[in-house]
């Protein structure tokens, strides 16, 4: 608004010979940002393990949109300095071309700011209901903008909902209703209420610590202060590798699969997983197939250890659930899939298949209400196709489950539900929650008994045979519901672990500690008599596995 203020001094100060200059110079600067941008898309999605430092010093401090980082602010003038020189030396021929399409835009943006932030709160709703994850496809999310802006323009040009001389004193309510409409839609998202103690400042972390928050669970990550954010990681159970991206050519996956025909699944071609792929000895797939519970097509990823298909042996089975607003690329982002192979590589671990299903944002769970069914969808619809697919031990005893975040609470409520297809499950960080009607997919009364792991720890039957993991951060905002759900089980009697660590409810608290959640599952899986003890972990002064 300043600068829109001062437009005739701007114009005046890169006119004549210096507008070429300027133009030239902002030009320069303008591609180099378009430069860095595709680079750091390129670099997170070839090396999304760990990335460089380089990488996330530029997605930090100009790219992210989470702080008012100095260099947000430098690129903000590059683009808009660029533009406003561009514009005025080649007006005329622009307007000519384009005066039809960025005049009305232009001469009422005000309107046009106002309806954006409608159809920005509108999408969410459309996309629910027609099943898209814009967010996760580029042609997607373009044909969206296109959309959304040509839906501005029209109506600017119809004049929808514009004011009348005598309806002007009433147009100055409009905020009104767009912040109730606001309300309700944000009160129909799945976003974790936050629920223990504040967040504690904490000294800055290293370059090290933040090689994964980028990858972190971003609806969690954006409710945390960011002093919190910034916690010091926990201890580096698993060695921190550093790896820049890779010129070498990708390998195709080590295993030459059949998929029979009666499993309904189908590998699709991945740039993703052909970037881990290139570095691991198994083979990394993306499948997808009909989940009859949702009536959609679903995907999900597979890790097959090496030697997959030298000969007809059968493996136990590791389903890793993501976190809010993450995917089921968030796992694969902090390196579990190179933790799994290195660790199988050297013989430290079992050979085991992972699955990693895409879950959005439905909680792992039925839903009230007669809401989407998530939990039956991952005990009905994924087992079955993974058992249909690949050589698994298709009984409870080789199948376990676990996640972060969400998909901590989300292991949690299914193992604790069906003690009869798992024999361990891993809850790291999870968000819980209470019965106070604030989070709709849960219900109340019974319905909330069934679906949230704090009710279920204290009256599920049959839960006692699970080898059940659980972990969090000092600086966890679930903390003090983590703990308590601890203290629940503990009641009971049940064999449980639970540790808290050094870190926050982020990235490289996770990464940090990925080694150890592989080695319990490992434990678990092949019947080691007591996983806390054979794995050389400490119980903490808890009540230790069988």
């Amino acid at each position: 608004m300043v600068l829109g203020y001062h437009r005739e001094n701007l114009r005046a100060a890169v006119s004549g010979a210096r507008q070429w200059a300027f133009l030239a110079a902002s030009a320069v600067a303008f591609a180099g940002l378009l430069i860095g941008f595709r680079w750091l898309q390129f670099g997170l999605d070839t090396s999304p393990y760990a990335g460089a430092t380089l990488a996330l010093e530029l997605q930090e401090r100009v790219f992210a949109k989470s702080d008012l980082q100095i260099g947000r602010l430098v690129a903000s003038a590059i683009v808009f300095g660029f533009l406003f020189v561009g514009i005025t030396r080649f007006w005329v021929p622009l307007r000519a071309g384009l005066g039809w399409l960025l005049l009305p835009l232009g001469q009422h943006s005000l309107y046009a700011y106002t309806a954006h932030i409608a159809l920005a709160l509108a999408l969410p709703l459309v996309t629910e209901r027609m099943h898209l994850t814009v967010s996760q496809s580029p042609n997607l999310s373009a044909l969206v903008q296109v959309s959304s802006l040509a839906l501005i323009w029209l109506a600017i040009r119809f004049r929808l909902l514009y004011p009348t001389g005598e309806m002007r004193r009433w147009s100055m309510l409009a905020p009104v209703p767009l912040a109730v409409f606001m309300l309700v839609t944000v009160a129909r998202e799945p976003v974790p209420t936050l629920v223990g103690p504040a967040p504690e400042a904490a000294p800055a972390s290293s370059d090290a610590t933040r090689l994964a928050r980028v990858f972190g669970t971003p609806v969690t990550r954006q409710l945390l202060q960011s002093a919190a954010a910034s916690a010091p990681p926990a201890p580096a159970t698993v060695p921190e590798r550093k790896v820049a991206p890779s010129s070498t050519p990708l390998r195709a996956p080590a295993v030459s699969l059949h998929i029979p025909s009666s499993a309904g699944a189908t590998v699709n071609p991945s740039s993703f997983a052909s970037a881990i792929q290139a570095r691991i000895e198994g083979s990394f797939l993306e499948l997808s197939f009909h989940s009859a519970v949702l009536d959609r097509e679903m995907s999900y990823y597979a890790y097959l250890p090496p030697h997959y298909g030298a000969a007809a042996q059968h493996y136990s089975v590791l389903y890793m659930l993501h976190g809010a607003s993450g995917s089921k690329d968030e796992w694969p982002s902090y390196g579990l899939v190179e933790t799994v192979d290195r660790l199988i590589s050297r013989a430290e671990i079992s050979p085991v298949v992972v699955v990693l299903p895409q879950g959005d944002d439905g909680y792992w769970v039925n839903q009230a209400n007669n809401g989407p069914r998530w939990g039956d969808y991952v005990t009905q619809d994924v087992i079955s196709s993974v058992d249909g697919t690949f050589r698994t031990f298709a009984d409870a005893d080789h199948r376990a489950v676990g996640g972060l975040s969400m998909g901590g609470a989300g292991a949690l409520q299914l193992a604790l539900n069906h003690p009869n297809l798992f024999r361990s499950v891993g809850a790291h960080s999870p968000s819980l929650h209470v019965d106070d009607d604030t989070f709709p997919i849960l219900g109340t009364g019974f319905e909330f008994a069934t679906r949230e792991p704090m009710k279920l720890a204290a009256d599920a039957p049959g839960i006692d045979g699970l080898d059940i993991w659980m972990d969090a951060g000092e600086q966890d905002p679930w903390l003090e519901r983590d703990t308590l759900l601890h203290e629940t089980l503990a009641e009971r009697g049940i064999p449980h672990h639970w540790s808290v660590l050094e870190g926050g409810h982020e990235g490289p608290y996770w990464q940090h500690n990925l080694e150890t959640y592989v080695r319990f599952y490992d434990a678990s899986l092949a019947r080691l008599g007591s996983p806390g003890r054979d794995a050389g972990w400490s119980n903490a002064g808890d009540i230790p596995f069988r």
